[in-house]
């Protein structure tokens, strides 16, 4: 994961992303690997948004049964609920939302699980490792409806 600023002593604060909404966004952030959902965590706050996160798909389930995000990122590939059922789940139950899907893996000589994840529903797909911008960019582009692929 490339973060989108270096903080250094003169300049503790993060530059602002080019892609910033002119309000707050909340995200649902999906992603079972510790270490990744702290960094993409770390990116959408510096974006401004408001973020929830889950660890796997049922997880994300739970957490939308009492609130509805403007955007979801979620990876594919996850214990419990993979990306693909969420975003299956979620096209039942809640058409209108924004998903956005990332997997750094699930190539196979059976199907490409971004893509599947787009044909299923997915608003757009991020190949990992993507950078800052790119999931910053995503983000503005689900929100307002359009269609992107990294």
């Amino acid at each position: 994961m490339r973060l989108p600023y270096q903080r250094n002593e003169e300049h503790p604060m993060p530059a602002p992303l080019p892609y910033a909404t002119p309000t707050a966004l909340t995200v649902l952030l999906v992603e079972d690997d510790p270490m990744v959902r702290d960094a993409l965590s770390l990116v959408i706050e510096v974006m401004g948004h408001r973020l929830v996160t889950a660890s796997n798909g049922r997880a994300a389930l739970a957490a939308l049964e009492d609130w509805t995000p403007d955007v979801v990122v979620t990876d594919l590939v996850m214990p419990e609920l993979d990306g693909i059922g969420l975003i299956l789940a979620l096209r039942h139950a809640r058409p209108e939302l924004k998903v956005i899907a990332m997997s750094g893996g699930g190539r196979s000589t059976l199907c490409d699980y971004l893509a599947m994840a787009v044909k299923l529903g997915a608003t757009s797909m991020l190949q990992k490792p993507f950078d800052g911008h790119e999931l910053a960019a995503a983000i503005a582009a689900a929100h307002q409806g359009e269609a992107a692929a990294a």
